[in-house]
């Protein structure tokens, strides 16, 4: 399931910093109930020693201009966010508390919510083609010879990144329906990829590469659903692997970033 949040400037513009995933997740934090906020942040939904949110976002949408002299993103009309979630309570919680309130804080801009739609649910089949929302992203942790750690972020031409985000969202579905998934491996693979859709991310002080772009995606209906809802990938809940879909052909789809 997935909301649209549609925001207006209280006063002439909306100023974003350009690095604004910290920003939105706290922002969503801070407009559900206490004790399901508390909940998300602090345990969520667990497989293992691995812990999942189950909430993912998009990138902010809309016009808007750079402001280079201080790396911020001016917007002056409409703001559109989804956010998309496999629990209804969680989605159902932060519309509420939205619509409860005649202005509210967007870092320090105040922006009045224009409205709150629930999204359309789309019927899912074995094989479908996405546009991706906000980017997707799967890295390991290695280590050098020096002892130190590194984390390497894969392309989505590389096995590796098919590969983690099946493992990434086999684990997902255990972890929020605590039963095992189908067997079926979900398999991605990049349609309409190029060096514009990378996209560098600085969340906290700590650097993420994820990919834009168009993606064939094969799999069990119920995991592209749960992928749908969840996000693909990781850091789902810091803003990262939301997708849409599309039925144009790949060369059909403009602006993938």
């Amino acid at each position: 399931m997935r909301i649209r949040i549609q925001f207006l400037p209280v006063d002439e513009n909306v100023e974003i910093p350009v690095n604004y995933n910290y920003l939105v997740q706290s922002f969503i934090y801070h407009n559900i109930s206490e004790k399901l906020s508390v909940f998300l942040h602090n345990k969520g939904y667990k497989y293992g020693k691995r812990l999942f949110k189950m909430f993912t976002f998009s990138r902010l949408l809309g016009k808007c201009q750079y402001r280079k002299s201080d790396k911020h993103l001016i917007f002056s009309e409409n703001i559109s966010l989804w956010v998309s979630s496999p629990e209804t309570d969680f989605l159902e919680s932060y519309a509420t508390e939205l619509l409860r309130k005649e202005e509210i804080r967007l870092g320090r801009s105040k922006v009045f919510i224009k409205s709150v739609e629930v999204g359309c649910t789309p019927p899912f089949n074995e094989e479908m083609l996405i546009k991706m929302l906000s980017p997707v992203t799967v890295y390991s942790t290695l280590e050098k010879k020096d002892g130190s750690k590194k984390t390497y972020f894969y392309h989505p031409r590389e096995p590796e990144f098919c590969e983690l985000i099946s493992k990434n969202l086999k684990k997902k579905y255990k972890a929020f329906y605590r039963c095992e998934p189908p067997e079926e491996k979900f398999e991605i693979k990049p349609e309409k990829v190029s060096s514009r859709s990378l996209m560098i991310v600085n969340y906290k002080d700590f650097v993420i590469k994820g990919w834009l772009g168009v993606y064939r995606v094969r799999s069990h209906p119920e995991l592209i659903k749960l992928g749908w809802d969840s996000g693909i990938g990781s850091k789902n809940s810091q803003g990262f692997g939301m997708f849409e879909f599309i039925i144009q052909k790949p060369e059909e789809v403009k602006n993938e970033s």
